[in-house]
């Protein structure tokens, strides 16, 4: 086995064994306590008075405030250290959450989930971030995939517990929605808490690294830097490629299928007359199968070094779940639909992230990744609102999910358009370079970067 091999499988180990599963706790409960609201719907809609699209609006709320401060938190990482950071976001968007249980009415509903998204912001780029710290490329998309695997996890817990939460209702006066938020809040608080004493910053703080192998890691990650395209000067003008862009876009449509993906299905079977016991079960079978499929397309991508097309792929998939879903006429329907979507959408994640992640320069990483992010979060700010209203207006969530089709079939396109862009692209070493390197084919050592 060479040294390359050796070093980089011991470092990924150790990593995993030392770090990844506080990260990946801190994203489980953070998908949890975002979503959990899908089923506290089914109480709470009705206590409040939420329409379907204040309900909607409340979703998007929390994404509108996670999307304005992911720059400057995913900054503050990169200064201050992923120990204080994280920490920080998750006893914040912890007390968040128990404070959900106060809310008394939509304008308190919409305050905490804004305070929910404020407090949370940062934590999925800042981990994306962290891990560009500690692993080579070679070892980097299934670690994406790792953390990617706190989602259907996460939906398939809540999925079993949330339902038993709510049949707390009316122990010690609270009802059981309140119970939900409060269960499901304090784990997040000692997750806070754990990451603040067991983070390390950056390798050289890791007691369980060797010396030899903070070498070899600083070496190889700065030769990987060196051989890559970057994006290397002014977050603004880096933003403004159409490379970068053309990511953006397709981001925004991939956000808003995920924020969607299981916000609605609760209320949807139950709008089909499903027992709330029952609705729990069915709301698991997607996220079961869709762990599945993440680790075999990150596998599959990993295996063949290929990016682009794996994720138009996983697109398409979700496209045609959406589609089923808007069709749907009974229950079973409306499952596979789902599951086809979620599929889709939650292997897609980790693939997407393994593009902007491994291909920024070091310098210009940790604010164009939370730009990526950010303009993501504007999907799930204005889909769901949006959906809502359709809802409302017409309802039925047949025009929601069309919606929501229509955005995965653009961003499929501006894929297409990202892929040949970078395809013209040269790596270059100078320091005015602005583009990301191609990653589904080898190119010539010869011929100049241009600006995308």
């Amino acid at each position: 086995m060479s040294d390359e091999h050796r070093f980089g499988d011991a470092i990924a180990r150790k990593f995993l064994r030392h770090v990844l599963w506080i990260l990946l706790g801190l994203y489980f409960m953070a998908i949890i306590d975002r979503n959990n609201i899908a089923f506290a719907a089914l109480q709470m809609n009705h206590d409040l008075g939420l329409t379907s699209a204040m309900f909607g609006a409340g979703i998007g709320i929390f994404y509108a405030a996670y999307g304005l401060i992911e720059i400057p938190s995913n900054l503050a990482l990169d200064r201050w250290g992923a120990r204080l950071t994280l920490s920080r976001i998750a006893f914040m968007w912890g007390l968040a959450t128990i404070g959900m249980a106060a809310v008394v009415g939509p304008i308190s509903f919409f305050s905490f989930r804004a305070l929910l998204g404020a407090g949370e912001a940062g934590l999925f780029p800042g981990i994306m971030l962290y891990l560009t710290f500690w692993l080579p490329a070679a070892h980097r998309a299934q670690s994406n995939a790792m953390i990617s695997y706190a989602v259907p996890i996460s939906y398939l817990v809540s999925s079993l517990i949330s339902v038993p939460l709510l049949a707390l209702d009316g122990t010690f006066n609270l009802r059981g929605w309140q119970w939900l938020f409060i269960v499901e809040g304090l784990p997040t608080i000692l997750l806070g808490l754990c990451a603040y004493w067991t983070l390390p910053n950056k390798p050289n703080d890791a007691k369980w690294l060797s010396s030899e192998e903070k070498r070899w890691l600083s070496d190889n990650l700065e030769q990987e830097q060196r051989k890559t395209a970057k994006i290397s000067f002014g977050l603004l003008k880096a933003a403004m490629s159409p490379s970068v862009l053309s990511l953006c876009v397709a981001y925004f449509a991939l956000f808003a299928a995920n924020a969607n993906l299981f916000s609605w299905m609760p209320q949807i079977l139950k709008a089909y007359g499903t027992p709330n016991t029952q609705i729990g079960l069915l709301s698991a079978v997607p996220a079961a199968v869709s762990l599945m499929a993440i680790i075999a397309v990150a596998r599959f991508s990993d295996k063949r070094k290929e990016r682009f097309n794996t994720l138009i792929a996983a697109l398409l998939a979700a496209m045609i779940g959406f589609v089923i879903v808007a069709q749907a006429t009974a229950p079973t329907y409306i499952i596979i639909g789902f599951t086809i979507a979620s599929v889709g959408v939650l292997s897609g994640m980790p693939v997407f992230w393994s593009i902007p992640q491994t291909y920024l320069s070091r310098s210009t990483a940790p604010g164009t990744i939370a730009f990526i992010s950010m303009i993501g979060s504007l999907g799930g700010a204005a889909t769901p609102t949006l959906i809502g209203h359709l809802k409302d207006t017409y309802h039925s969530f047949e025009w929601g999910f069309l919606l929501l089709s229509g955005l995965l079939a653009t961003a499929i396109l501006m894929l297409l358009i990202a892929k040949r862009l970078v395809a013209n692209l040269q790596p270059s070493e100078g320091p005015a370079d602005v583009s990301i390197a191609n990653l589904d084919q080898p190119r010539s050592a010869g011929g100049s970067l241009r600006l995308s």
